[in-house]
């Protein structure tokens, strides 16, 4: 399994079953926006490509994240992204893209 930020995120947020059950997290936002937003993943045992998306080397330096209805419960978060903005190392550019997305610790789901 790929490790990234986000999965780290997430499995701290999941609860441990050999401890005591502690109270979820739950984090709630009417509205959002990351401006700018800045995301890098580099696996150093895997060797660059040197064209097209790379996703063992992800570069990200400007992307634009913005919508509402934000909800973080335990590991789970869903949210209306209203915009997504960026462009990609490689190239890869995406001007605008937008649904609901939903990312929890076993699943990730965006639906326009």
């Amino acid at each position: 399994m790929r490790r990234s930020n986000l999965t780290l995120l997430l499995e701290k947020l999941e609860s441990d079953s050999d401890t005591a059950a502690a109270p979820e997290w739950t984090i709630r936002c009417d509205r959002f926006r990351i401006d700018p937003f800045h995301f890098t993943f580099h696996d150093a045992n895997e060797v660059i490509e040197p064209f097209g998306v790379d996703f063992d080397h992800i570069g990200i330096p400007d992307a634009i994240i913005a919508g509402h209805s934000l909800s973080v419960v335990g590991a789970s978060i869903t949210a209306l992204m209203e915009q997504l903005s960026l462009t990609e190392r490689s190239g890869l550019r995406i001007d605008r893209l937008g649904g609901q997305v939903a990312v929890s610790g076993r699943d990730r789901h965006r639906r326009t």
